[in-house]
């Protein structure tokens, strides 16, 4: 009888203890996943989002033209006197980037950015081993747009003046495993020139946002 008991003892631990290790498991290896997705599709959300936005930029600026939205004048040295914008063309400019971001943002609805599962793990041994999660892309807000100019000194009576766009937008990201939302913050140089001599006095102030 006391061989009985000791068994039953036993069986009886083992079901209570197994159940809270599998529980503390699962529990761990959830934790450690969420942990590694967010860092890991932060990274491919934001690539998916440069690749697109940088797209555009590229693709408005070829139809306006660089020379339609800054002129540089000179003196009769060949000296740049004055840096001149045409607000009306940047304002244009403007609002052709923001509106295509946002439609190319709308039909990241069917885009699926897969991670490896055992990437999650932090291990070389595991990555790239696993089915991919799928990652869905939303848009959550307006696309806002902002210019920067700037002048670097880049050598002896060197100049180098260069005009960014500024885009930022929310995006939510979705999947499986959690939902979340992203501020996508991204920064293009959209022209530049080198200015030799003295900078000149007087220079545009760009439309600060849209």
């Amino acid at each position: 009888m006391t061989l009985y008991y000791r068994r039953r003892r036993r069986r009886i631990i083992l079901f209570i203890i197994l159940p809270l290790i599998i529980t503390f498991l699962a529990i761990y290896f959830y934790s450690e996943i969420s942990r590694n997705f967010v860092d890991l599709s932060q990274e491919k959300v934001y690539s998916a989002c440069f690749n697109l936005i940088n797209s555009v930029i590229s693709d408005k600026i070829s139809e306006i033209g660089t020379e339609n939205i800054i002129e540089y004048k000179y003196d009769s040295n060949g000296s740049i006197i004055a840096v001149n914008a045409n607000v009306v063309a940047m304002n244009i400019l403007n609002t052709k980037i923001a509106e295509e971001i946002t439609n190319n943002l709308s039909k990241l609805n069917n885009l699926y950015v897969k991670i490896p599962l055992g990437s999650f793990f932090s291990s070389n041994i595991l990555a790239g081993v696993g089915p991919d999660i799928p990652i869905r892309i939303l848009p959550l807000s307006i696309v806002h747009t902002e210019y920067n100019t700037e002048f670097t000194s880049t050598g002896i009576n060197q100049t180098q003046h260069k005009i960014f766009i500024k885009i930022n937008c929310t995006v939510g990201v979705l999947s499986s495993l959690s939902s979340r939302t992203q501020e996508i913050n991204i920064e293009i140089p959209i022209a530049e020139t080198i200015i030799i001599g003295n900078v000149p006095q007087t220079f545009f102030q760009v439309p600060q946002q849209n």
